[in-house]
């Protein structure tokens, strides 16, 4: 074999095993499991400091009544956690899915005494890969929507059918109650809500490809896509928010902040276009990514309770 072949077959090669490293690491820096740490995600703004006293006012809420935790098994086979919130004759069960790494103590410190306080039950969610829950890799809500629909229906079977029960999702959470919408949930599911959740994981993932590492959507995050077909068994498109909602006849309510630098708010009117049944979108100026409740607590209450008023009469 001739040297300059020699050369080009190693140099070859040696790229090869270089690109496997970089999709690798891609992979498990995106979809790997990774516990939330709150003092990273540490400013000096005062939105934060809301932020904070928010989830020590939602552990003390929660200290002070009765909670159960539950579990369920995934369609392959994890075991899922969550924590029931109950109350009496519940208006409705909410099932509240968090967001990326997160946990739903901290993405929905504002809302659980919302809910709890005004005559609703609710199961607080941990997400597969996240808190309590099993699971190695996070799937920006292809396999998370499945999970949506195995609580919906433990929900359905726990209260015999007799509880209305909505979906409200939060970042990833949004995103996966949106492409659950076309799955066969149970008559007892009266609707969804979804704050800040982006249009399918290809979007999302080429966004954030693009902000933190300047990478171009193709054709890196296509073969990111195909890597992670291979290797775990789901591709960035195989599921879109835009065409579950196209296809749903349940009623969504959206909302997003138009400050969010991570999930943009194009997103939401992308969605927010394309849904076959949405009752409505609160945009919050101002409000970044996750903190609409926290920057527009009074508006954010009035939205959702009125939705709720709605799809429950």
């Amino acid at each position: 074999m001739p040297k300059v072949v020699k050369i080009i077959l190693i140099a070859a090669g040696v790229l090869l095993v270089l690109l496997a490293a970089v999709i690798l690491f891609f992979i498990q820096f995106t979809h790997g499991r990774k516990e939330m740490d709150l003092e990273s995600m540490k400013n000096d703004g005062p939105v934060w400091d809301q932020y904070v006293q928010a989830i020590d006012n939602c552990r003390e809420w929660m200290a002070e009544r009765e909670t159960e935790e539950v579990t369920v098994t995934s369609f392959d086979g994890l075991k899922l956690y969550g924590t029931y919130i109950p109350a009496e004759n519940p208006k409705a069960c909410v099932i509240l899915m968090h967001g990326y790494r997160s946990t739903g103590l901290y993405d929905f410190s504002g809302v659980i005494p919302y809910y709890g306080e005004n005559g609703y039950s609710m199961i607080v969610v941990d997400q597969r890969a996240c808190g309590r829950s099993e699971g190695k890799y996070i799937s920006f809500g292809i396999n998370e929507r499945m999970d949506a629909l195995t609580w919906a229906t433990y929900a359905d079977k726990r209260f015999e059918g007799k509880t209305p029960i909505v979906m409200h999702g939060l970042s990833l959470g949004g995103a996966t109650v949106m492409m659950s919408a076309d799955l066969p949930y149970p008559e007892s599911v009266r609707g969804l809500i979804s704050d800040c959740g982006f249009t399918n994981p290809y979007d999302i993932i080429a966004k954030c490809g693009q902000d933190w590492f300047h990478i171009p959507p193709f054709p890196m995050v296509d073969l990111l896509s195909l890597s992670v077909k291979t290797f775990l068994g789901f591709g960035y498109r195989d599921c879109s928010s835009v065409d579950a909602l196209k296809a749903s006849d349940l009623p969504i309510f959206l909302i997003h902040g138009e400050a969010d630098d991570f999930v943009p708010a194009y997103m939401t009117e992308e969605n927010y276009a394309a849904a076959k049944n949405c009752k409505g979108k609160l945009i919050v100026p101002e409000a970044g990514h996750a903190l609409s409740y926290i920057t527009a607590t009074e508006a954010y209450q009035e939205a959702i309770t009125a939705y709720l008023n709605d799809i429950l009469s």
